[in-house]
C-alpha cells in the first residue's frame, strides 16, 4: 500500500514518466518511492539501479505504481 505522504509524489512522477517528461533523477526518485513503500522487490530495485536500459524497468514500475495508487484510492473511499 502506498504511504499516505508518498501518494501525491508517486502520482506526479508517474505522470511525468508516462508523458516522457521525467529526467533521470525523477525516475530514480519514483523507483525509490516504489521500493520504500514495498511495491517492488529488492531484486527489481537493484535491477533498476544496475540496468543501463532502465526505461523498460521504469515502464513496468508505472504499472505497479498505478495499481498501488488505485488500491490506495479505493481504500480511502471505503
Amino acid at each position: 500500500m502506498v504511504a499516505n505522504n508518498n501518494y501525491g509524489r508517486i502520482s506526479f512522477l508517474g505522470e511525468k514518466i508516462k508523458n516522457n517528461l521525467a529526467d533521470k533523477p525523477e525516475k530514480d526518485e519514483y523507483m525509490s518511492l516504489l521500493y520504500n513503500d514495498k511495491l517492488i522487490t529488492p531484486d527489481q530495485y537493484n535491477n533498476y539501479l544496475k540496468s543501463n536500459n532502465s526505461d523498460d524497468i521504469v515502464k513496468a514500475g508505472l504499472v505497479t505504481g498505478a495499481i498501488a495508487l488505485i488500491a490506495y484510492l479505493l481504500a480511502k473511499a471505503s
